[in-house]
């Protein structure tokens, strides 16, 4: 008997060992030491509170969260966002934090929030987000907004992108970003020749204030983007509206290879320019939709070698409000070679807007230099206020396989001008395989244009008394085989 009782409190004994090394009180636990293996921690009501990766993590987070790796409290939190990215890890920003000075990055980086509305940088006063050299960086899912307390918010920039390098084989990403609520919203180089915006690319980002905000012009931006010196920048599925002078200006300094894809630009009555481009050459639109913007909803001032295709572009708002669909105007350089396909024009110039006497579609010369090598192929242009398109002292401007149709349908009034008008000094143009549909006048050739070629168009009208083909010039004119088709009827 005395055995058994001896054999059964040695178990006892070895039970209660093994149960100690496997159950450790955190009264017991010596934190300077590491866990024995298979260790049990009996955690605060179940929860792990304060607790670090240690390093183990391949980001590290920003945020007014405790758990955060660096705890923002609000104020200068532009200094722990710089404390992450002197790390070298990828860079999550959790929740709302305000910088009050400039944030300025450099270097490869990657920088990332949960999406707009859930990770937001909100700048005070005039802080900006700069970066200032970059390469192969991104920057994705984030809002940017300015908290500017009721102080003045001219001359501020939401972004400002001074260098990225301009690289082929390495570029720099934006994405998935909400900016507004700055003067300038987003800015591309600084200066030439060092200071441009290599290959960078803008995917689904959206520029503009919040919808509630649109109906007060102090609440819009001036400027959505502004492209002053770059080499390939590309905007491809964004979204541009809210703004009270341009939505996306490139220039006046040297830009080239500037791509813009999928995008919308919307004036909402207010805003002056939805492209407005100034200098380069290389430019290339294609596919977007521009609209209700009070002067043109595209403007050329400049630059060269400039493609536009299978876009939209004209009013959608107040149709009797919006101004002209395209300009092209040799304010700043010449302008040569410009091929305008598969586009559509319509609701422009109505008769209660600025332009109410403008055509849609205007090219005439500026004080910068001259204009020649305009192409129109495969167009489509309706329901505008006054005419089509005016050529004024421009050469080699090309009309071809266009529907131009139903002036003033809309605003009830009539034509006091052509369907498509060479006016001032023109040479060498050509109107060929059109169908036009007149209210008044069809084509007219006026004052010492010259060399222009009519051939192949369907010409008709409403028997208004007008002609479908006006020649008035003074200077000797040429229609080469000239077999256009033109019926009238009541």
């Amino acid at each position: 008997m005395k055995k058994l009782i001896l054999i059964l409190c040695m178990l006892l004994l070895l039970c209660s060992c093994a149960d100690a090394a496997t159950k450790i009180g955190l009264d017991r636990l010596n934190w300077s030491q590491s866990l024995p293996v298979g260790a049990n921690v009996t955690l605060n009501e179940g929860y792990l509170v304060d607790a670090k990766l240690g390093g183990s993590s391949p980001e590290v987070t920003v945020g007014a969260y405790k758990w955060c790796d660096f705890v923002t409290d609000g104020v200068n939190d532009e200094v722990q966002i710089l404390q992450a990215l002197d790390t070298g890890k990828n860079v999550h920003l959790v929740g709302d934090l305000y910088i009050n000075s400039n944030l300025t990055i450099d270097g490869r980086v990657n920088i990332y929030g949960d999406g707009p509305g859930r990770s937001a940088i909100i700048e005070k006063g005039v802080a900006s987000i700069v970066f200032s050299d970059i390469i192969q960086t991104r920057f994705s899912n984030i809002e940017v907004k300015r908290d500017l307390g009721g102080s003045s918010k001219n001359g501020t920039v939401g972004i400002n992108v001074e260098r990225a390098a301009p690289f082929w084989s390495v570029y720099s990403i934006f994405s998935n970003l909400y900016v507004h609520g700055s003067d300038t919203d987003l800015v591309l180089g600084q200066s030439l020749p060092r200071n441009v915006v290599g290959l960078f690319s803008i995917i689904d980002c959206t520029f503009g204030p919040n919808p509630s905000d649109l109906v007060n012009p102090a609440n819009r931006d001036n400027v959505s983007i502004d492209v002053r010196y770059g080499i390939e920048p590309k905007f491809t599925r964004c979204e541009i509206d809210g703004f009270n002078h341009t939505g996306l200006l490139i220039g006046p300094g040297k830009t080239n290879n500037v791509w813009i894809e999928d995008c919308y630009i919307n004036g909402q009555d207010i805003g002056k320019y939805g492209i407005y481009i100034q200098n380069g050459d290389a430019h290339l639109i294609s596919r977007i939709g521009s609209e209700s913007c009070a002067e043109a909803n595209i403007y050329i001032s400049g630059g060269n070698c400039i493609r536009i295709d299978n876009s939209f572009f004209g009013g959608g708002g107040d149709t009797e409000k919006t101004g002209q669909c395209l300009v092209i105007k040799s304010d700043f350089t010449d302008i040569y070679d410009v091929t305008i396909s598969n586009c559509r024009s319509a609701y422009a110039t109505g008769s209660g807007g600025l332009h109410a006497q403008d055509p849609m579609i205007e090219i005439t010369d500026g004080i910068g230099g001259e204009i020649h090598g305009i192409a129109f192929r495969n167009c489509e242009m309706w329901d505008n206020g006054y005419g089509a398109v005016n050529v004024t002292n421009a050469m080699e401007i090309s009309i071809q396989g266009c529907n131009i149709r139903d002036f003033h349908e809309v605003y009830r009034t009539t034509a006091v001008s052509g369907a498509i008008n060479f006016i001032g000094e023109c040479s060498r143009g050509s109107v060929q395989n059109n169908i036009i549909g007149m209210s008044n006048q069809g084509i007219t050739i006026q004052d010492t244009s010259w060399g222009i070629m009519v051939t192949g168009n369907n010409i008709y009208g409403t028997n208004l008394g007008g002609d479908a083909i006006n020649i008035t010039t003074t200077r000797p004119w040429t229609i080469t085989n000239s077999t256009n088709y033109w019926m009238t009827w009541a």
